[in-house]
C-alpha cells in the first residue's frame, strides 16, 4: 500500500523517490492571489508617491496585507493617532503590493498591439515615401527593427 505523504498532489500516482531538489526563496513571490487578478510590486517610497497615483490611475489597486484583497486598503491619513496604519502589503519597504483586473489588463495589452501596430504601419508607410523618392518603381520590404 502506497502511503499518503508519497502521492503526488496533482496525480493520484505515487511521487517518484529520488535526491531532493532545492530552489531558493524567491522575497518577491506572491501568495494566495486573488483570481481574476495580476500583481506588481510598484516603486512606492513613503515621500514619494507618483508611481502609485500613476497605477491607480491605469486600474491598479492596492493589496491589503491583512485580507490579501485588492482594493481593501486603509489610507494610514484616514487613521489619525501616534502611529498611523498602513494597510497597504509592502516589502523591503520601498515596494507596494497592486493588483490589476485581468479585464483591464487585457484592454491594456489590446490598447498596446493597437498601439504598436499604428507605429510600424506608419513607420512602413514613410519608408515607401522615401523609396519612392528615389525610384518610382521601388517599394520598401521587410522588417522593421528598432534597437
Amino acid at each position: 500500500m502506497v502511503d499518503e505523504a508519497e502521492i503526488s498532489e496533482t496525480s493520484n500516482e505515487p511521487r517518484k523517490k529520488g535526491k531532493p531538489t532545492w530552489q531558493p526563496g524567491d522575497i518577491l513571490e506572491v501568495h494566495n492571489k486573488s483570481p481574476n487578478f495580476s500583481y506588481r510590486w510598484v516603486d512606492a517610497p513613503k515621500d514619494d508617491l507618483s508611481q502609485v497615483e500613476r497605477r491607480m490611475h491605469q486600474g491598479f489597486h492596492v493589496v491589503n496585507k491583512t485580507t490579501r484583497i485588492p482594493g481593501d486598503y486603509v489610507d494610514p491619513n484616514e487613521i489619525k493617532g501616534e502611529h498611523p496604519v498602513d494597510s497597504a502589503m509592502r516589502c523591503r519597504g520601498d515596494l507596494l503590493l497592486m493588483a490589476l483586473p485581468d479585464e483591464m489588463k487585457q484592454a491594456h495589452t489590446e490598447y498596446i498591439a493597437e498601439r504598436t501596430t499604428k507605429q510600424t504601419t506608419g513607420l512602413k508607410d514613410m519608408l515607401d515615401t522615401e523609396a519612392k523618392k528615389l525610384h518610382p518603381d521601388m517599394k520598401a520590404e521587410g522588417r522593421i527593427v528598432i534597437e
